[in-house]
Parts: C-alpha cells; sequence; structure tokens
C-alpha cells in the first residue's frame, strides 16, 4: 500500500508542477481522481461502478475549466483539496 499512495502523490504533485510550467502557453493540466469503484482493484464494496466512474469521469473533464487548471477534480466534477 506504501508504494501506490507513493505512486499517486507523486502523480499528483506531477500535474501541478506541469500545470505551473505550462500556465502561460494556454494548454490546461487537470488531474482527475476517479473515485473508488467496483473493479478488481477496488472490490465488490466500492461505493460506485465502472460506467458512473467512466460517465462522471469524462464529464468533469469535458466541464473543465481555466478554473480547474493545476487541481485535481472528481469524477463528480468538484475540486479535491490537494
Amino acid at each position: 500500500m506504501y508504494d501506490y499512495c507513493s505512486s499517486k502523490t507523486a502523480l499528483n504533485m506531477s500535474a501541478i508542477l506541469l500545470a505551473r510550467e505550462l500556465k502561460e502557453s494556454g494548454i490546461y493540466v487537470t488531474a482527475l481522481h476517479p473515485g473508488w469503484a467496483r473493479t478488481d482493484m477496488g472490490t465488490d464494496t466500492a461505493p460506485i461502478s465502472k460506467e458512473e466512474s467512466i460517465g462522471g469521469s469524462l464529464k468533469a473533464l469535458g466541464d473543465a475549466g481555466e478554473e480547474s487548471h493545476g487541481k485535481i477534480l472528481t469524477f463528480e466534477g468538484n475540486i479535491l483539496p490537494y
């Protein structure tokens, strides 16, 4: 679990740093938290289906704008504090 959590933290920070680097270029960078979904890894106790995760993620990213640049969005479209 240590390796998994560390890799997710590194990925989040990489997205934030890339967003800072690309700020003036007009390219937006947004990380996405797809939620805890019922998958082999998420197990059948997870609260959402794969379809809910994918559908929500696509909508959240489709609706994302400048305000989400350098932020982490949830599959519900909310900004996740980091």
